[in-house]
């Protein structure tokens, strides 16, 4: 039996990414039983940040006891179409395995869609630059960047400031760019 936890991030593989974006895919299976550690994550796929989702409900089940209303969440026509899909995912998958099944739903939607490593790596050198150099246009984004450059994730940056993961982003984002064109942008990670 797998046991995993889960992070800030519900990675897809890009063919399924569509479905995600468009809410057609509320639930993803996954293979043993998995802990998410976080409601809120990211929807990532190739080192892309393309939303932010809430997990809404987690069900641990063997792939046996998977019913039709799991692939239809699963974004699939049949539970004989995702079952399918799981095999070609999982090759050694057997009936009596341990699936978790986690619903999620699309909070909000990246565009255009974030690097990666902006968001992992590069959120609080940039912040920090950022105050160093004035390089915001106001109170709230100066709250934003202090609260990134303090150490905390953009997550807990857009909660605590009351705005949306996109938003908090945009600003980030803006900061870079403005750091770039003082010449002051840290290097590309």
């Amino acid at each position: 039996m797998i046991k995993r936890r889960l992070g800030r991030y519900l990675t897809f593989k890009p063919k399924y990414l569509r479905r995600v974006l468009s809410s057609s895919k509320t639930a993803t299976i996954r293979l043993g039983l998995v802990k998410p550690m976080y409601r809120r994550v990211y929807i990532e796929s190739c080192g892309r940040l393309y939303g932010e989702a809430l997990i809404s409900r987690v069900r641990h089940l063997r792939l046996s006891d998977l019913r039709e209303e799991d692939a239809v969440k699963g974004g699939f026509h049949s539970l004989r179409d995702m079952l399918r899909e799981l095999e070609a995912i999982y090759p050694t998958i057997k009936p009596s395995d341990w699936v978790t099944v986690i619903e999620f739903e699309l909070l909000e939607k990246f565009e255009p869609p974030v690097d990666k490593r902006l968001a992992v790596k590069g959120a609080a050198q940039i912040a920090r630059l950022a105050l160093a150099y004035n390089a915001y246009r106001d109170a709230r984004e100066r709250l934003v960047l202090a609260s990134l450059a303090a150490g905390e994730g953009l997550i807990e940056a857009a909660e605590g400031c009351g705005l949306s993961l996109g938003k908090v982003l945009e600003i980030l984002r803006a900061a870079r760019d403005r750091l770039r064109l003082m010449g002051c942008a840290p290097p590309p990670s």
